[in-house]
């Protein structure tokens, strides 16, 4: 018999910046946020949800810190630019979240969405972020 324990770890706080793009090639090299809530050990790859219970982001990072220090502020990157990433369907064919949107997903704010591939197929996304 396999045992295993989970812990839920929750945090919350305001944003304290929107970057459209990303913040510097180093630590953040992805549209993201910038969140006023710590992001402890385990919780990367987290949902980050809105006011409305949506989610915008995924918790990516928070400072290096000393023991017993909290690691504030939190870097999120936004799933925007994802939701246009080309991924093989069950059909064979290549689609994207965005193209499902309305068939087999339901993608509140798509609207704000605008996306491109370049010549060589790389993904250009742009969008407007919400207020």
């Amino acid at each position: 018999m396999l045992k295993m324990a989970a812990k839920l770890r929750l945090t919350s706080g305001p944003l304290l910046i929107a970057y459209q793009t990303p913040r510097d090639s180093i630590v953040a090299p992805w549209p993201g946020l910038e969140v006023d809530a710590p992001l402890y050990g385990g919780m990367s790859g987290g949902p980050v949800i809105d006011a409305q219970g949506c989610v915008v982001a995924l918790g990516s990072r928070s400072p290096n810190l000393g023991p017993g220090e909290e690691p504030s502020p939190m870097m999120a990157a936004l799933i925007c630019p994802t939701l246009a990433q080309k991924f093989s369907a069950d059909c064979g064919q290549l689609t994207s979240l965005l193209e499902l949107n309305g068939h087999h997903t339901v993608i509140t704010g798509s609207d704000a969405l605008r996306v491109s591939y370049g010549s060589t197929g790389e993904l250009e996304a742009v969008y407007t972020a919400w207020t």
